[in-house]
């Protein structure tokens, strides 16, 4: 029931529906890239991604809709753009460069820090 909400949701949009053996219940009622980790399905997903990537219209604006993803943006780009009309000699404007290396690490999940760790567990049921 939650697949076909799912897909109704993105029903107008772009995407690649990757079926697996846990969808053999309705695997040819819906439309799709059969998936076992063999080595030439997983080129043909590859290829598929690749496609509509390449088919995409990079000129539309990226939506961020998670507010500590948008803050975390917002202060890659101070940190950049501080960088780059620092005065300062390479070894200490590169602190600037680091700094923005690190909020990208956080919104992809190589960096936590104290305050990600306190947003989770604020925001979100974990369980124990």
């Amino acid at each position: 029931e939650e697949d076909r909400k799912i897909m109704e949701i993105v029903k107008h949009k772009k995407y690649i529906l990757i079926k697996n053996k846990r969808d053999l219940a309705y695997l040819d009622q819906i439309d799709g890239l059969n998936f076992s980790a063999t080595e030439d399905e997983i080129e043909i997903i590859e290829n598929r991604i690749e496609k509509l990537a390449l088919d995409c219209d990079v000129s539309q604006e990226a939506i961020v809709d998670n507010l500590r993803h948008k803050n975390l943006f917002v202060k890659t780009k101070k940190s950049l753009e501080e960088f780059l009309q620092s005065d300062a000699p390479l070894d200490i404007a590169s602190i600037h460069l680091s700094q923005a290396i690190n909020s990208l690490g956080e919104i992809i999940g190589e960096v936590t820090t104290e305050d990600l760790l306190d947003n989770i567990f604020q925001n979100f049921c974990v369980g124990k």
